[in-house]
Order: C-alpha cells, then sequence, then structure tokens
C-alpha cells in the first residue's frame, strides 16, 4: 500500500526551460553546458560541502576564465525557471490529505533559493510546504540515479520503499528506484495527466 509519494522537481513539479540559461550565458561569452556537464563539476563545487552561490559563481569563473560577477553568473543560470503550474500545487495540496509528500531533486543552491522564493510569489507560500520532507542533492551530497541517495533518504525519512511511489522525469533515476524496491512512475509528459487513481489502487 502506498503511503509516500516522492516527486522530482523539474519538469514534474517545475517547468524547466535550459535553453534559456545556455543563452543567458552565451550572451555573456560562456558555453556553460561543456563546464556544468563534465564529469566532475558538481562533485569539485560539493567539497567541503559548500554548494553556495558563491563557490559555484567562483567555479564558473575558473573554469571559463571569465571576470563575471556573482550576480550576472546567478541571473543566468536562474532563467532556466519556469512560472510554477497552478494545477500541479492544487493537485500536491489535494495529495497531502492522504499521503506523505517527499521532493527528492539533484539541485544546487542557487535554484532552491530562486524557487522557493517564486512559489512563495506566485502562492504565498514557499515550495517546502508542500512536503513533509524536501531533499535536495546539494545538501544530501549524493546525486541521482546513484542507488546510495535512494538509501538515503530512506534512512532519512524512516521509510520502507515497498510503501513510497516515486516520480521522476530521467528513466535512469526511475530505473534506480525501481531497483531499490520503490513504486515508480516515469513522467514523460504532464503530471496533470497521471491516472493515479489507477496508479494507487
Amino acid at each position: 500500500m502506498i503511503k509516500s509519494i516522492i516527486f522530482d522537481l523539474g519538469q514534474v513539479i517545475l517547468d524547466c526551460d535550459w535553453k534559456k540559461t545556455v543563452q543567458a550565458f552565451a550572451d555573456l561569452g560562456i558555453d556553460i553546458e561543456p563546464l556544468v556537464f563534465s564529469a566532475d563539476f558538481w562533485e569539485q563545487l560539493g567539497k567541503n560541502d559548500t554548494y553556495s552561490p558563491e563557490s559555484f559563481s567562483d567555479l564558473i569563473r575558473k573554469r571559463s576564465g571569465s571576470r563575471l560577477s556573482n550576480h550576472d553568473i546567478v541571473s543566468a543560470w536562474n532563467r532556466q525557471l519556469c512560472p510554477f503550474t497552478p494545477a500541479r500545487m492544487t493537485l500536491l495540496e489535494r495529495f497531502t490529505q492522504d499521503y506523505h509528500l517527499y521532493l527528492l531533486s539533484n539541485t544546487d543552491e542557487i535554484l532552491i533559493e530562486a524557487f522557493e522564493s517564486q512559489c512563495l510569489k506566485q502562492f504565498g507560500k514557499p515550495l517546502s510546504s508542500y512536503f513533509t520532507a524536501t531533499y535536495y542533492s546539494s545538501r544530501i551530497g549524493l546525486r541521482k540515479p546513484d542507488p546510495q541517495i535512494f538509501q538515503e533518504f530512506l534512512h532519512l525519512s524512516a521509510l520502507t520503499a515497498n510503501e513510497c511511489l516515486f516520480i521522476d522525469d530521467k528513466i535512469e533515476n526511475v530505473t534506480a528506484a525501481k531497483a531499490m524496491g520503490f513504486k515508480t512512475i516515469h513522467l514523460t509528459g504532464d503530471l496533470l495527466d497521471v491516472n493515479f487513481e489507477k496508479v494507487l489502487k
């Protein structure tokens, strides 16, 4: 029996348009994709448990050779965030009546601050208020699809995998969660189109 629902954030609850961030950095003279998609970028950023905007900006400057300000880098990075969809937030509120909701996302401190502020501006309350708990890669020190992040999630939340439904748009994350015993949904469309009545039986 499903007692808890674990959501990814990007392209599940909140739409993101990565091309806007790519263009914003291009306008600043930086090709951002080779930097942040390099094998060791997030590992390097996470050393000494620091994912701060300052550390992120320093690493971008170091790897790009630029002298951009923290403000310029943070603003360009946040361009990927789209507005929250009200109907999805209403769905979350409805689920809280019968289930414990959790957020498990590969994200960083810059985006966390931005989308929490954005949700507060749109709905009068932060995104975290919709969930029993939120777990972010920048704070756990692990990233999906590493099986350890799912183990850590179960440990921190005191949950059993077979009582959890995990929803993510990336197949590699869904596959990893399924191998851990989670019931899963690989979201390829809109969250609002999922037949939850059937899934949660």
